[in-house]
């Protein structure tokens, strides 16, 4: 090899290594920048108000409601310091307005208005029987705090994190605390610096940071509020303003005033998810996906041969099992009746005499198939047995996705019909049964000197005593009455309960035709959905044969 070719190979060789180096420090920092996300910072967008007198909320209070008028929410959080008195309430509405309540400079003149708003009195004069809801992270515990502390009462307290879980599939939060719901759901960053949230909220006059830090927290637990709706109204085939606060509404079902617990961890919760999923099991216990086909298309025939209808396997066995029918064809099962039925099809273009195909008949997918009521069951279970009985026309197949889908719209009508219908859906005060918070208060007591009396500090001791001892109305505790206090059920069952779906069939019958309540449905699913693949004959305004000759207000 000549001196020359070795230079030439020295040089060669340094230049891929000089090149890989470089190649490899450039992808070193991609990682470690791509490792480290970085968020971009909060913009508050809003005017802040700071309130120290009742005549300054009066003012600020006009413009809270002017808000509220279109959006029913608030952000909600609170400032104390140590084991104090709050200090500080901050509310920010959706749109344009922040305050921050100086409570330890406003007590004990805290305004009606004030109490008004938190406890939700005015909520049914001017909002159509929707409350205001508070939303925050721990704003429940913020409420009982505030209820500790200066005795308002604040209700329609919604934690983020509930409402996190119900679309965890659309977010990833690395923490479940205010800054990392921020960066997970809005992709920004709140300042969370000890100095300002450890600080003296009961100062005279607050700094400029605090103004802002303050603001801050109430204002984001909001936008964030309203992304996690965003979000959800863009997979449910949902528009307009007026149908957002009625999806927003409904994701709060059952975790209004709600506390939340870090401590239960629930299979889907994304923080606490394994690394290995076996993606079968969860989807299994999401859907009941069915295992086998819903329409075997087997044929049942009258006496002289006539198509009555199409089944399924199991109906038709059990004529044959019966000895009712006989087996004329085998593939497929065709049954031929030893009885003259009571009713016939009376043409041949009826819905129960064509083959149906197993498929989704919203986006034609052939697997993972889940069974849908058009008429809920919540409903269709109160409604007479002529519209239900041996009636399949509202049972059709969906895809898991699209019975996803289905549901989520389902939520809009039923609550147009709660409204309609003066038919609260079951939760808070309206559901069957109902948490007696003095005997809970009672138990609580009881449990607590039962497994920590000896932990717990002596004035406290007394205090839960005392409650005891007036329940009972006894001068001291044996341990009998001890064990019975901790076995209390503060559960009850209203006897005034009457179901939402019952109440609105029973409305339905005496104001309106129930024919036209299952078209609603129909129609509302062809709508929100719009089915491709529907089968032939299916109709929105589909009349059942044994219904046509009867007067439906006389069904029951």
């Amino acid at each position: 090899m000549t001196l020359r070719t070795s230079r030439s190979l020295i040089v060669i060789t340094s230049l891929i290594f000089g090149s890989a180096c470089i190649a490899s420090w450039i992808a070193w920092k991609y990682m470690k920048r791509r490792k480290k996300k970085v968020f971009k910072p909060y913009n508050l967008c809003r005017s802040i108000y700071v309130v120290k007198t009742s005549q300054e909320w009066d003012e600020v209070y006009i413009q809270l409601l002017n808000d509220l008028q279109h959006a029913k929410v608030i952000g909600l959080d609170c400032e104390w310091v140590h084991k104090n008195k709050v200090a500080l309430l901050q509310l920010a509405s959706a749109t344009d307005t922040c305050i921050l309540v100086c409570m330890n400079k406003l007590f004990p003149s805290l305004p009606a208005s004030l109490r008004a708003l938190l406890a939700d009195k005015s909520s049914e004069e001017l909002f159509d029987h929707y409350g205001i809801l508070k939303v925050g992270v721990a704003v429940v515990d913020d409420g009982k705090r505030l209820e500790k502390d200066y005795g308002l009462k604040v209700k329609g307290c919604v934690d983020l994190r509930h409402v996190l879980k119900r679309i965890r599939q659309h977010f990833i939060c690395q923490s479940k605390g205010l800054q990392g719901l921020a960066r997970g759901v809005l992709g920004v960053d709140i300042d969370k610096t000890k100095s300002i949230r450890c600080g003296n909220w009961e100062t005279e006059k607050l700094s400029e940071e605090q103004v802002h830090y303050a603001a801050t927290d109430a204002a984001v637990a909001i936008d964030i509020f309203l992304a996690m709706v965003n979000k959800k109204m863009k997979h449910s085939l949902l528009s307009s303003e007026v149908n957002f606060w009625k999806l927003a509404f409904s994701m709060c079902q059952g975790l209004i005033d709600c506390s939340y617990s870090g401590r239960i961890h629930h299979a889907g919760d994304l923080s606490t998810r394994p690394k290995h999923i076996n993606r079968n099991k969860v989807k299994n216990n999401s859907y009941s996906i069915r295992q086998r086909p819903l329409w075997d298309n087997c044929k049942l025939e009258a006496p002289d041969g006539a198509l009555l209808c199409t089944c399924d396997m199991k109906k038709a066995q059990w004529y044959l099992d019966n000895k009712l029918g006989d087996a004329v064809c085998e593939d497929p099962l065709t049954v031929r009746l030893r009885f003259e039925p009571a009713n016939r099809p009376q043409s041949d273009r009826n819905y129960y005499l064509q083959e149906k195909e197993n498929l989704c008949v919203v986006c034609g997918h052939d697997k993972d198939y889940v069974r849908k009521y058009i008429v809920p069951s919540e409903y269709r279970k109160y409604l007479p047995e002529q519209l239900k009985d041996h009636s399949s026309h509202d049972v059709l197949l969906l895809c898991t996705d699209c019975h996803r889908r289905s549901c989520d719209s389902d939520i809009i009508l039923r609550m147009q019909l709660a409204q309609e219908c003066n038919a609260p859906l079951e939760s808070g005060s309206s559901a069957k049964v109902v948490l007696d918070h003095d005997l809970q208060k009672v138990r609580s007591a009881a449990r607590a000197l039962k497994a920590n009396r000896k932990t717990i500090p002596e004035k406290r001791v007394h205090e839960l005593e005392e409650i005891l001892k007036m329940f009972y109305g006894i001068g001291t505790i044996s341990q009998d009455v001890l064990e019975q206090a901790t076995s209390i059920d503060a559960r009850f069952n209203r006897e005034d309960y009457i179901p939402h779906g019952k109440k609105v069939v029973e409305h339905v019958k005496k104001t309106k035709d129930l024919l036209s309540f299952q078209a609603r449905w129909r129609q509302h699913f062809l709508d929100t959905l719009k089915p491709q693949f529907l089968p032939a004959f299916w109709s929105v305004d589909y009349v059942p044969e044994c219904w046509i000759h009867q007067k439906p207000q006389t069904c029951s």
